[in-house]
């Protein structure tokens, strides 16, 4: 199986320089406290002017490559999140369509997604840089004097100990505060994205009161963790504006017996301080880092390389043999024995017509969902020109099926991009193409922006019927080797359906293999075949079968035995469809 690499692994370049510029930083921020050093042991005592002149100028120096310095670890820690973020968006994405969440998950592994970008590009990992150097400051204070590295080291294990209480006493609220914050917010997308029923059925009051007892109960944990967090962070400033008089006052000790110089008083203070500033701001942004570490480890299990999709060879173009052997589909969570689709074999063949019928429930959706590779088969193989589903790259699979699914979905953009599937490269000949052939072509001129009209983001409403008919341009775009149409005639008038079978005819003759999915039994007289599930079981009825050179009579009781057998099942689905 294969292990996702090390982040440092990953990002190597840029923890490499985000670690040769703190370097720099940490030895150039030393300028003012040996400054300060050289001004009291040495220009005061002498009296030195061009002493005083030359330390000054090399101080300013030091501070303005500091200052550079600082400014590229900002930038590359920028850098560092925008690599991040691409790294990242196109397996989050590839993941969310090939392996599907629900909109509250999705949710929240977008704002973890969020969170971790956001501290990548932030000053507090740019601060944990700082850390490895304060056992280079505490080596310049034992030099200074021993006893003053004794009482900083001292005081670094006591802010260290403020930091590990701080942690451990804050995780379960802050555990508690993120998985509630997200299912409030999942809880009101879910509720914003119905809206309409939300109005209808009056369910506002009660809606706006469990989205406010799920608040108030992030709120609380929250407040929880931040309460004992602030004591922590206020204990941890407190104790180190402690610990830098006590320094100040055992370094002014020494000084008046004579065991170091003035100018070392102040160079204590300052190193010192430098040594416990990192842990400090670490106390201060533990909640951010461990906030950011759990949507980390959150977004590196989802989209590790054992739960994305490897990458496949293209093969040669399809002709369109659509073949589906003893599929089987028991949905999460079912009773033994449950089969929504249960052991449904079917060969579509390019240049015919497969329409499949049945009441509602019995599972005619879930097979044709499958077939167009949206839903994992539990058993059974589904191959296309002899090739297995798993060996076909998706993209090649996506550009050679044509999907109207039975809830169709627009995605955010323009009628023009969605017909083409977002393809940045798209002909509008053949988008036009596509939306003509869909019959959907002078609807669509009559929009005020036509093609550039804007849809899937509030912005334009479409009617289901108009939905529908775009969703058919879409899958017909491209001229695809295989149609799969989830009842696309079910919000169509009797012109809108006259328009979908000139289509299927059009795509059958150029020959494409097309399966549809249909409670109306007006689409059977351009059948080829039809297929009919009871209870995730099919049965078939070949209109095209003949027997080996029958005589006149034989044609003639083969002909009415046909006909015979498709009233039968239109009267059949027809009482299905008014049950």
């Amino acid at each position: 199986m294969p292990v996702a690499e090390p982040f440092y692994r990953v990002y190597l370049p840029h923890l490499r320089a985000l670690f040769a510029f703190s370097i720099i930083t940490n030895l150039m921020i030393l300028a003012p406290s040996f400054h300060m050093l050289q001004i009291y042991d040495r220009v005061l005592s002498s009296g030195s002017k061009p002493t005083l002149f030359f330390i000054t100028l090399i101080a300013i120096f030091a501070l303005v490559v500091y200052g550079v310095a600082e400014t590229i670890r900002t930038k590359v820690s920028q850098r560092l999140a925008a690599k991040y973020t691409v790294s990242v968006a196109d397996k989050l994405f590839a993941r969310f369509a090939n392996f599907p969440q629900s909109p509250m998950a999705i949710s929240k592994y977008l704002r973890d997604y969020g969170t971790v970008r956001t501290f990548l590009s932030g000053r507090t990992v740019i601060g944990l840089f700082d850390l490895p150097f304060i056992p280079f400051f505490l080596l310049l204070l034992f030099f200074v004097h021993w006893s003053i590295f004794l009482v900083t080291l001292g005081g670094i294990f006591v802010m260290a100990l403020f930091s590990y209480l701080n942690g451990k006493m804050t995780e379960q609220s802050r555990t508690k505060s993120r998985d509630m914050d997200g299912e409030a917010i999942g809880f009101a997308q879910a509720a914003f994205s119905r809206g309409e029923d939300v109005r209808t059925l009056g369910l506002l009051p009660n809606f706006i009161t469990l989205w406010g007892h799920r608040t108030a109960s992030a709120l609380i944990a929250a407040e929880d963790a931040s309460d004992k967090s602030a004591i922590f962070f206020s204990l941890s400033k407190a104790f180190r504006q402690i610990l830098q008089v006590s320094i100040m006052g055992w370094g002014a000790f020494l000084v008046l017996a004579g065991d170091m110089s003035g100018g070392k008083i102040f160079l204590a203070s300052m190193i010192s301080g430098k040594a416990l500033g990192p842990i400090e701001q670490v106390i201060g942004s533990w909640e951010q880092i461990t906030k950011s570490y759990a949507s980390y480890k959150a977004v590196e299990e989802l989209t590790g390389p054992e739960k994305t999709l490897s990458a496949r060879a293209m093969l040669p173009e399809p002709v369109g043999h659509l073949h589906a052997k003893n599929l089987i589909y028991v949905p999460k969570g079912a009773a033994p024995g449950t089969r929504i689709i249960n052991n449904i074999s079917l060969q579509l063949k390019p240049g015919e017509i497969v329409v499949v019928v049945g009441a509602s429930g019995a599972g005619k959706s879930t097979f044709v969902r499958m077939l167009a590779g949206a839903l994992r088969p539990s058993a059974g193989e589904l191959l296309m020109d002899n090739a297995q589903y798993d060996q076909w790259p998706t993209e090649q699979w996506g550009r050679n099926i044509g999907y109207v699914a039975q809830e169709v979905n627009l995605f955010p953009g323009t009628i023009a991009d969605n017909i083409a599937r977002f393809d940045a490269d798209f002909d509008e000949q053949t988008v036009y193409k596509a939306a003509k052939a869909a019959g959907v072509h002078e609807m669509i001129l009559g929009l005020p922006k036509g093609y550039q009209s804007i849809v899937g983001m509030g912005e334009f409403q479409l009617s289901m019927g108009q939905r529908q008919n775009i969703a058919l341009a879409r899958a017909l775009y491209g001229t695809p080797k295989v149609l799969i149409l989830d009842e696309p005639n079910a919000h169509l008038d009797q012109y809108g359906e006259g328009m979908l079978f000139n289509a299927l005819i059009a795509a059958k003759k150029q020959g494409a293999a097309v399966i549809v999915v249909s409670q109306r039994t007006s689409i059977l007289k351009i059948a080829n075949r039809t297929m009919r599930i009871v209870k995730g079981q099919a049965e078939f009825l070949d209109r095209n079968k003949r027997p080996a050179r029958p005589t006149q009579a034989g044609q003639l009781a083969v002909g009415q035995k046909m006909d015979a057998e498709s009233n039968r099942l239109k009267r059949s689905v027809a009482s299905e469809s008014a049950a």
